[in-house]
């Protein structure tokens, strides 16, 4: 026998005659279907009330929105940006407060969030205000730059010249990097500047 392939709202139909039929009680249904007993009531009472159309899933999305900035004073706003595409929100509101004070205008970011949902703010590309920089240094061949690290330094601060240190030079060649040196102390060092 092949399963039987059933979408939700077959399901909820089966779940609604099962419970129609009133050979079993409401609970015992529940735990077959899997669900609570108080979905399966609020599919009992939506199929009462709107009938079939009520076991579908319905929109949570709410009906209203009592804190959104209504369309006249949206008009407004858009109707002055365009008249003035150089002015901010903040402008916007100063001047139009100005102009109409008996009226109460939105916040400054809800202002943004007007003319950025009506395109009437453009998008700024972003300036790299730091310039790439190449290499100061670009050896060409071995030997052509070398870099070196001084390690001399001791508890007292850096060791005088006249004192050898104790580590020698780790130095390394640019063009050859996997390759590493080892100086000889600074007494034996020869310095010329």
């Amino acid at each position: 026998m092949p399963w039987r392939s059933s979408s939700i709202m077959d399901e909820r139909y089966f779940f609604i005659n099962e419970c129609r039929s009133g050979k079993r009680t409401i609970t015992d249904i529940c735990k077959d279907f899997g669900i609570s007993r108080t979905l399966g009531y609020k599919y009992i009472n939506q199929y009462e009330l709107y009938g079939p159309e009520g076991l579908e899933d319905r929109s949570k999305a709410p009906h209203s929105c009592p804190n959104k900035t209504p369309k006249a004073i949206e008009k407004r706003i858009i109707k002055f940006r365009k008249n003035h595409p150089r002015y901010g929100p903040e402008k916007i509101l100063s001047k139009l407060s100005e102009r109409y004070p008996d009226i109460k205008w939105p916040a400054e970011s809800t202002t943004n969030l007007i003319l950025k949902r009506n395109d009437l703010i453009p998008e700024r590309r972003r300036v790299r205000r730091i310039e790439k920089v190449n290499p100061i240094f670009d050896p060409s061949a071995p030997n052509e730059l070398w870099s070196s690290d001084y390690k001399g330094s001791s508890e007292r601060g850096i060791v005088p010249m006249s004192i050898p240190s104790q580590s020698p030079i780790p130095s390394l060649d640019f063009c050859l990097r996997h390759r590493r040196l080892k100086i000889p102390p600074l007494k034996q060092l020869r310095l010329y500047l």
